[in-house]
């Protein structure tokens, strides 16, 4: 706790310091307001686990704060200040987005033109049409096409190999029908509005937009930005050491209309002047209001609650639009938000990957910016709700939202998505989210006022997360009736004569083709098994390379554009991706807690315990004993927790060993993966 105390005091000192370059504090915003602002984001730091964060507030034209908080660089303790430089990431698209409307301004181009009017080579095909996507439906994630981030995951691949390679992707939903976020269209629409340009669409902005702007510590050139010793360190937040790790600077030049600007709170608070001012700088509009107008109008649903307009999420914030957009990539996280109607708004930096703040921080900011100071709240005690709830609605698949205390206030973490901060509860027993007043939490009690679950209400709907209770220690029946099902079960599975027919086979390697559908990727792989040690190489000439290497010691994970230790849970977790680890259930999981059977018969269906990690779902066929389908939670230090499935099809005989020839992992990241085994060989057997 002293050691807290004294990294705060450390944090303030450093704050009063950044005043001294800050401009006055404009009448409307008194000191009491911005020291309680103050106050809050210097907490939030510890919180949140974040080295350093830069802000910037615009008021009523004006700039009423810059500052920074933390550190830039932990090692060498270098102060965040005004003017340390981040990676905005997805912040960029709302700047391609008022790019765009400044051309179509000039009448060069028009929100429904046809991608391909400029880009002949960008035309997906699907169903034997081509699909119509439009600069509109580019911009407003309403292509039917989804993520496929490994495209631009080397920084050598030029723009054009990427766009090339994207029309080769099949889509998630019908044309123009559903929200799905797509970086490399954002990247198309860049480069289709610089046609007239030479497709130079760097130069379109440094001319257009940031020039204009005197937007001077604004750029898309890495070199630069590397160079600069204004420039932070990225970090994420290692839980197993309880550490801060670096990561390196992103190159992100072959993908900057959706993510590859950098900037600085102070530049980036010109740009929420310019836009609050309804596109006017100085006396003349730099864009038509009405243009302006366009991209916060929204173009497609992302959720009851959010929309998405060109660039922009936008939602409702005490009975006002609300227009923001988030950015994250490894090492970095920022957050842009406005009330244009109040006439405020924010950036926030952060040198830390995914944070639960860049969500909050809306609340947080314009509640000190357009409501009275309060006293302190008085502290109440939620513990009976701290827990894990069991959610399976939506896309929520057999995961957990987990109610838990941040800072003294409820809040509740969302797997795949972030931790929300929430405010305590109404007169009816409502926990609403601070970010948005449509979206709560509630809790069902027992005659004994034990809480049994979670109620999640959105948009009128409403949905029981029944909580996850700690198991009372079996006895000794309870114990041999369980290892009674296990038994049965791995000997239906004929775990032992596999594994001693694998350990013989020593080494065993498969390789084969990957296939990502949704990404347009095709590659070759190389997977190394020796008992519970393994290598896992997937290749994706030019555009990316993952590879795992887990052993008994430890190993590593490399994603696609960062890499970490396997150590403690994340190298037990690592364990069940082992295309033969049922062999070893036994050795990974600690207990075996359902066995049944499924409606239909088709499969069995076991939830397995991990030591340390979280459980793991397994689906086996009844006749053959073969393992259909493992369901859990990803877990990366980096990013978080996401729902993962991987399954595993046409088995096939190697030397008595049955493998699948074909599997398919599944996750948030990368979408489908699909693995064809085209050979297989054994140490002292034939080739398959």
């Amino acid at each position: 706790m002293q050691r807290g105390k004294e990294f705060l005091l450390i944090l303030l000192k450093m704050t009063f310091f950044c005043l001294f370059a800050s401009p006055a504090l404009s009448e409307e915003l008194d000191e009491l307001r911005l020291s309680a602002l103050r106050q809050e984001l210097e907490l939030q730091l510890e919180i949140n686990k974040i080295p350093g964060l830069s802000i910037g507030i615009v008021k009523n034209g004006e700039v009423v704060y810059l500052g920074g908080f933390g550190y830039q660089n932990i090692e060498e303790k270098i102060p965040v200040t005004k003017d340390t430089i981040f990676p905005i990431s997805s912040v960029s698209k709302p700047i391609t987005s008022i790019l765009a409307g400044i051309k179509v301004d000039d009448g060069a181009i028009d929100w429904d033109d046809l991608i391909t009017n400029y880009l002949p080579d960008y035309q997906f095909i699907n169903k034997n049409k081509a699909v119509p996507i439009t600069l509109r439906d580019a911009l407003s994630h309403k292509s039917g096409y989804g993520r496929n981030d490994g495209l631009w995951a080397e920084p050598t691949t030029t723009r054009l190999e990427i766009l090339k390679a994207a029309t080769k992707a099949i889509p998630l939903a019908d044309y123009g029908t559903e929200y799905h976020y797509n970086n490399v269209m954002y990247l198309a629409a860049g480069m289709a509005i610089a046609h007239e340009d030479g497709f130079n669409w760097d130069s379109l902005l440094n001319k257009r937009l940031l020039k204009p702007l005197q937007m001077n510590n604004t750029t898309t050139d890495f070199a630069k930005i590397s160079a600069d010793p204004r420039t932070s360190s990225g970090y994420y937040w290692d839980e197993v050491d309880a550490q801060f790790n670096a990561l390196p600077l992103r190159n992100l030049y072959n993908v900057a209309p959706a993510m590859g600007i950098y900037s600085n709170a102070e530049d980036m608070s010109k740009l929420l002047k310019f836009i609050l001012a309804k596109g006017k700088v100085q006396s003349e509009h730099l864009i038509q209001p009405s243009t302006l107008t366009e991209l916060l109008t929204p173009m497609t649903d992302i959720s009851p609650v959010y929309k998405y307009g060109l660039g922009w999420n936008l939602a409702e914030y005490d009975g006002e639009l609300l227009v923001e957009h988030s950015g994250n990539i490894e090492g970095y996280s920022a957050q842009i938000a406005m009330l244009p109607k109040s006439g405020v708004g924010f950036v926030l930096l952060m040198n830390v990957s995914i944070s639960p703040l860049q969500s909050s921080s809306i609340k947080l900011v314009f509640d000190a910016l357009t409501k009275d100071v309060k006293s302190a709240d008085v502290k109440k005690d939620y513990s009976q709700f701290v827990g894990d709830y069991e959610a399976n609605f939506w896309q929520f698949k057999d995961v957990y939202f987990s109610f838990q205390m941040q800072g003294g206030k409820p809040a509740l973490k969302i797997p795949g998505q972030t931790t929300y901060l929430l405010n305590p509860p109404d007169d009816d027993g409502m926990f609403y989210f601070e970010v948005t007043n449509k979206v709560a939490v509630s809790f069902n009690v027992n005659e004994k006022n034990e809480v049994v679950s979670i109620v999640h209400h959105e948009m009128g709907e409403q949905f029981i997360l029944p909580k996850k209770t700690l198991e009372k220690p079996r006895g000794k029946i309870e114990k041999e009736q369980a290892e009674i099902r296990k038994n049965k079960l791995l000997a239906k599975m004929n775990v032992d004569q596999q594994r001693d027919i694998y350990e013989k086979l020593g080494s065993v390697t498969l390789s084969g083709s990957i296939i990502q559908e949704q990404s347009g990727l095709q590659g070759n792989f190389e997977l190394i098994a020796n008992k519970e040690d393994w290598t896992f190489e997937q290749y994706f000439k030019p555009f990316a390379f993952l590879r795992t290497n887990k052993n008994s010691n430890g190993g590593s994970n490399k994603r696609l554009r960062h890499e970490y230790q396997l150590k403690g849970k994340l190298h037990e977790h690592m364990a069940r991706e082992h295309i033969f680890n049922y062999l070893y259930w036994d050795k990974i999981y600690s207990d075996f807690s359902e066995l049944s059977v499924s409606d239909d018969k088709d499969y069995l269906s076991v939830t397995m315990k991990g030591k340390a990690s979280f459980s793991t779902n397994a689906y086996i066929d009844p006749s053959t004993g073969h393992l259909r389908k493992i369901s859990m939670q990803f877990i990366d230090p980096v990013w978080g927790e996401y729902p993962r499935t991987i399954s595993y099809d046409n088995y096939q005989d190697y030397c008595g060993l049955t493998f699948p020839t074909r599997f398919v992992i599944d996750d948030h990241e990368t979408g489908e993966s699909i693995f064809n085994v085209t050979n297989i060989t054994g140490d002292g057997c034939v080739k398959f």
